[in-house]
């Protein structure tokens, strides 16, 4: 087979699967007031969420299957109204060259900027010392996006994983938020350009590893900005395996960069977490933030249904599906301590 017929099957193959994506969006016209979780009974670990100029929600995974069977580096689901979710094709289907060699492409964070949609992912480089942060651009969320030949930061292990960047409004300035792999979560400038780290920045620590419950590793930053506050959602702990032991957790600064407060310096509480484990859902963690359109907070996320154990022999729990809650503040501005839902509750309000 000549390489043109290749790329034209290709091409006409991912045509195919954006197309069946697109068909099926009358799934999100049908109005619901009710939903329980999950609101996709399948592995999507690490989900990140955008919402478009179109009022449409995109959320991007960790590399693996579809519920049809598909594979994809960075995957993606799309939804109208946050709850009926449709699976679209791979949102990364050509590997970095700096990580071609691979299937660990981890927990990717999307933004939109310079009339682009940039992509960050974790990988693991092809020399296999460790993972690195690496970025992709399209001109459309559903991609495909093509990413850069060379990694944003990389190191040894995985130090450097869970990639959110953060334009913040106040300044323009462009900031790279990332860790994991036992050390502190590092902010560190970017250029303008959401490729390269600013020329004379440095990385600077900003949320600790502790001996408090789930922080003896911290990682999944996530940033929103509200009341004069920036505030930091995390995670901690094991996000997998046999023993699952991993939450959200939270603190808060006047900057973008810090000194970060967590809840138990500024309330006094036992510790960090503001999602933690309930007898129906374990080790909800590593999320993402949106508004609704009654200006709600929500709280996408992964956690282990208990339910679904793997085969007779095999101790370890099948699945991170895809939850969503939403977030109750309290009179301190501080989000209130939950557990994720397993009962029907009100959709988010999405015009």
């Amino acid at each position: 087979m000549s390489k043109y017929i290749s790329v034209r099957i290709s091409i006409l193959l991912f045509v195919l699967f954006d197309y069946s994506c697109l068909a099926q969006k009358s799934i999100n016209e049908v109005k619901i007031t009710e939903f329980k979780n999950p609101v996709y009974n399948n592995d999507f670990p690490d989900p990140a969420i955008i919402r478009t100029s179109d009022n449409t929600f995109y959320a991007y995974a960790t590399n693996g299957k579809y519920l049809n069977g598909e594979y994809g580096n960075i995957r993606i689901l799309k939804s109208k109204d946050l709850i009926n979710w449709i699976e679209c094709p791979d949102a990364l289907p050509v590997k970095a060259k700096w990580a071609n060699k691979t299937d660990s492409y981890w927990a990717p964070f999307v933004i939109y900027a310079n009339r682009k949609y940039y992509l960050y992912f974790s990988a693991e480089q092809n020399d296999k010392s460790g993972m690195g942060i690496g970025v992709a651009i399209s001109d459309n969320p559903l991609g495909p996006f093509n990413p850069e030949d060379k990694p944003i930061v990389y190191g040894k292990s995985f130090e450097n994983i869970d990639p959110t960047v953060y334009i913040d409004s106040t300044t323009n300035k462009v900031y790279l938020y990332w860790g994991s792999g036992f050390k502190p979560i590092k902010v560190q400038e970017m250029d303008g350009n959401l490729l390269t780290l600013k020329e004379g920045s440095k990385p600077q620590d900003i949320i600790f590893t502790s001996s408090k419950n789930y922080e003896i590793l911290v990682e999944g930053p996530w940033i929103i900005h509200k009341n004069n506050y920036y505030y930091m959602f995390y995670s901690g702990d094991n996000c997998c395996g046999d023993k699952a032991h991993y939450a959200v957790l939270i603190a808060r600064s006047k900057s973008p960069t810090g000194p970060f407060v967590t809840i138990s310096e500024d309330t006094g509480c036992a510790d960090n977490s503001i999602l933690v484990e309930n007898d129906y859902w374990l080790a909800p963690g590593h999320n993402s933030i949106i508004q609704d359109d009654n200006n709600d907070y929500w709280i996408l996320y992964h956690a282990i249904n208990r339910s679904k154990k793997a085969p007779i022999g095999e101790d370890k729990y099948t699945a991170r599906e895809l939850l969503i809650d939403k977030l109750i503040w309290e009179s301190n501005g501080w989000p209130k301590k939950m557990t994720p839902s397993h009962f029907k509750t009100v959709v988010p309000y999405v015009r």
